[in-house]
């Protein structure tokens, strides 16, 4: 009888999710073709028109592909189209809006074409993540959960570690001396602080710490998270990692998004970080932290409430605006500056590869300076500043739009692969959800060079494995059937 009554509800013989997914395809394209049509009738239409087609395709795609279980907010696609859409949609309309905010007027007339590229370097993307990869299996990792405190204490300890010296490394390169290989080793760890500071909350807000490990993870989770802020002030994405991890872990542990928590760290970040992060790289390193921040509360307090706003929500929208970076890149590349043919590409494999230890000299990979100076977008006597070049910027460097196209497909097989990997799936999963958000904050950074982009990727990817290879020989890691009850377990 069941039976009867549904197909009565579709003659076609087509399903009610996909008579939805339909009306959702058809809706879109007029949506489209609304905008279309009004562009000899709105200023700078085009620009909303090449906009509105990263989130059109995003939206085809998320109701088009076959899903089985609810959509998990945070699979890659959705916070990194999000961050796309900032970056090069709402960031060209917003200097369009205020093109006082272009470093270099001259740029103006490229970030169309800028744009335009962006948009072909998504749909490639989305591409890429659509169809690759659809039969990767879950990591081994699945289903263990730590029993042993010191899963979240080592590398919380070591984390908070790599990101100390990591200032050490910027004064010493900005001073004209060589990065300390040593060292060097010790940054490679950063990325575990995220891991462990995601892994503390989440097995918290679970109920499945044990209340004597918490009161041995809390004094270190505590001291490491200030050595992290001390050291790293001045970095806007430290400060909100360590606002929206948290956020992240109830989300994962309840399956529902504290909202408050959510739009109170979007605020803080706007109206707290941005202004006062701004304020304090203004001062010389030479000072030290302390004496910055003493600086920094100075000029706050004497902020007028224009100042303020410009120092909040338009040094963000500027911050964020990267298609300047690629409008600069499409108006020198090929006239100015020479085609890089993958030269800047290559150094991934260096980078993982290679070493400091081993080549003291190995050059950085990281062109933030090298992409500033190239294309004019820092002062000449500006040796601390790096500007982003993004991804996009990167490829379209190396070989025009034919790289763009390519390297961006093959940008959402890699990220596509990892979220399947360790972070696709329902359920109490710690372990392997740590892995996947320890990774997070390199997977979003699209505003990173390309070799930059993926040595951080396959280094945390080494490093995570045989950590977590090492903890299950040591019994510090178990299978959450064995640790907790089948209900709480599969919940």
């Amino acid at each position: 009888m069941g039976i009867a009554v549904e197909r009565a509800a579709t003659p076609s013989g087509v399903s009610a999710s996909g008579r939805r997914a339909s009306l959702a395809a058809a809706l879109t394209c007029l949506g489209m073709a609304a905008i279309a049509s009004s562009v000899g009738f709105v200023a700078n239409v085009e620009y909303m028109a090449l906009s509105a087609v990263i989130l059109a395709s995003f939206f085809l795609y998320m109701r088009l592909r076959t899903r089985t279980g609810p959509t998990d907010a945070f699979e890659f696609i959705i916070p990194s189209t999000a961050l796309y859409f900032l970056y090069f949609g709402v960031g060209s309309i917003y200097l369009l809006a205020r093109p006082q905010d272009i470093r270099d007027p001259a740029l103006l007339p490229f970030i169309g074409p800028a744009l335009a590229v962006a948009v072909a370097g998504y749909l490639a993307y989305l591409v890429g993540y659509g169809t690759s990869f659809s039969r990767t299996q879950p990591s081994a990792l699945q289903g263990l959960v730590p029993t042993n405190p010191l899963v979240v204490m080592i590398p919380m300890a070591l984390g908070a570690a790599g990101m100390a010296v990591h200032d050490v490394q910027v004064v010493r390169l900005n001073y004209g001396q060589a990065v300390d290989p040593i060292l060097s080793v010790l940054q490679q760890f950063d990325f575990m602080y995220y891991t462990a500071w995601f892994l503390a909350w989440y097995v918290w807000f679970r109920g499945a710490m044990r209340r004597p490990h918490a009161l041995l993870i809390l004094p270190i989770a505590i001291g490491s998270t200030a050595v992290v802020l001390f050291y790293t002030m001045g970095s806007k994405l430290t400060a909100l990692l360590v606002l929206t991890l948290p956020v992240l872990a109830y989300y994962y542990a309840h399956g529902r998004l504290p909202k408050k928590a959510t739009i109170a760290s979007a605020l803080i970040l706007v109206f707290v970080i941005v202004p006062v992060f701004n304020t304090y790289r203004l001062h010389g390193r030479e000072l030290g932290t302390v004496q910055r921040l003493d600086l920094t509360v100075r000029d706050a307090s004497q902020w007028s409430s224009d100042r303020y706003l410009n120092n909040s929500f338009f040094a963000f929208m500027s911050r964020m605006s990267q298609v300047t970076a690629v409008a600069a890149v499409i108006s020198d590349t090929g006239r100015t500056v020479d085609y890089r043919y993958g030269e800047t590409l290559f150094l991934a494999p260096l980078g993982v590869f290679v070493p400091r230890v081993l080549w003291p000299e190995k050059p950085s990979i990281s062109l933030g300076r090298e992409f500033g100076a190239t294309f004019h977008l820092k002062d000449a006597p500006d040796v601390e500043t790096e500007v982003s070049p993004s991804v996009v910027g990167d490829y379209y460097w190396n070989f025009g739009l034919a790289g763009v196209v390519v390297g961006m497909y093959a940008l959402g097989a890699g990220v596509v692969w990892i979220f399947k990997k360790y972070g696709a799936g329902a359920g109490f999963d710690p372990i392997r959800r740590a892995t996947y958000v320890g990774l997070f904050p390199s997977m979003i950074l699209f505003e990173n060079n390309v070799a930059f982009y993926a040595t951080r990727l396959v280094k945390g990817i080494l490093i995570m494995t045989v950590f977590w290879a090492l903890c299950r020989r040591l019994r510090w890691i178990r299978p959450v059937s064995a640790v907790l009850p089948p209900s709480q377990a599969n919940d």
